[in-house]
């Protein structure tokens, strides 16, 4: 029972916690690998800083990484972490 208990524990402890804007981010970049920052401000109407701000949050929890050049490489979404969007 204590195992499973332990278990429960540390998933929810492994859970990384986002907000819907940043959810909707990861949605656009599941949908087009290659989209760029300008186009998911103007696809989601916030700004190129608040961008920026979700990618590196999002990339230090290891749910986001970009793999490949600037103009030719693509974002790739991390399956393996658990997601709790608030």
């Amino acid at each position: 029972q204590n195992d499973a208990q332990n278990d429960a524990q540390n998933d929810a402890q492994n859970e990384v916690v986002i907000t819907a804007r940043q959810n909707g981010l990861l949605e656009l970049i599941k949908a087009d690998g290659k989209i760029t920052r300008v186009e998911m401000s103007k696809r989601l109407k916030i700004s190129k800083p608040t961008i920026e701000r979700d990618i590196k949050y999002l990339r230090e929890q290891g749910i986001l990484n970009y793999d490949g050049a600037a103009k030719t490489g693509k974002w790739i979404v991390n399956p393996n972490i658990g997601i709790t969007v608030k």
